[in-house]
């Protein structure tokens, strides 16, 4: 679809591939389909490998190490615009995972179809519909057996739950979810137009904002403000439960210390009298 794209409004393209060498021969492979795809489309390739010193191998890792290299090839080759792969599918776990793990309205916005520098063509298209192309279209892919290990939620999300839902409650279940999320993603544009008192001075991984200024927000708007700064600062991968929230606003609003410091999931969140400090960890 790029691919025909790019003809179309004559614009560059290129692939970027991360072999975590998690799957052996399997992961090589899929790096060697990478390159031919490159070359049958004649355009670059970026290619780079996760450390396998690394012990850490959890999801989370993997992403932090995927979204820092998309964003360095993107600096040094002076790319505007990062596209992945999310669909309908993936749109329709993550709310469900929100949903479970307690996530309130903003947090059930999950993914947006653009986000900074990052788009999701294929967000309102379903994994069915794109396997229905690629064999019409006889084009070749890879599946990544790690996909269904129902050791990791979404995966049983995937395997187990939505096809319940599917068949006990509601047969375009997908579709349902995924426009519950646009929904809820209207919702969280429209409170962050009431932000707009409380001015954001970002760095590397840390945005910066007056304690004064944040109070002058209403208490759902404080909410939507905190979110929206976690999603930012971490490229639209940490979304924060209701429960993270109301313990970051309960740092920047309390009166009894001067400065106050609290750190819970990958957020971490300092004052020192006036001034705001939210900040990333990636793992």
């Amino acid at each position: 679809m790029l691919a025909f794209l790019k003809t179309r409004y004559h614009t560059t393209l290129a692939i970027a591939h991360v072999n975590y060498q998690l799957r052996g021969k399997e992961s090589a492979d899929d790096e060697i389909f990478v390159q031919e795809l490159a070359k049958k489309y004649q355009i670059p390739c970026f290619i780079t490998h996760y450390p396998q010193t690394s012990s850490k191998h959890d999801e989370e890792s993997l992403r932090d190490f995927r979204y820092r290299f998309f964003s360095l090839i993107s600096e040094q080759q002076s790319f505007d615009t990062i596209a992945l792969g999310h669909q309908k599918n993936d749109q329709a776990e993550t709310f469900l995972m929100n949903l479970i793990r307690g996530s309130g309205p903003l947090g059930l916005a999950s993914m947006s179809p653009e986000h900074g520098k990052y788009i999701r063509p294929l967000l309102n298209t379903s994994r069915d519909d794109i396997l229905q192309y690629l064999s019409a279209c006889d084009l070749p892919f890879r599946q990544d057996r790690s996909n269904t290990d129902v050791r990791y939620t979404r995966n049983r999300i995937r395997k187990e739950l939505i096809p319940l839902l599917e068949k006990r409650f509601n047969p375009n279940i997908l579709t349902t979810l995924a426009h519950s999320a646009m929904l809820f993603g209207d919702m969280d544009q429209l409170r962050e137009t009431q932000t707009d008192s409380c001015p954001v001075i970002y760095q590397e991984n840390t945005a910066a904002f007056s304690r004064s200024d944040f109070q002058t927000l209403s208490l759902p708007a404080q909410k939507t403000f905190l979110r929206s700064l976690a999603r930012i600062l971490s490229t639209e991968q940490c979304t924060p439960t209701l429960s993270m929230l109301s313990e970051l606003r309960k740092v920047i609003v309390a009166t009894k210390t001067q400065s106050a410091s609290l750190t819970i999931g990958l957020l971490k969140c300092t004052r020192n009298h006036d001034r705001v400090f939210l900040l990333y960890l990636p793992s």
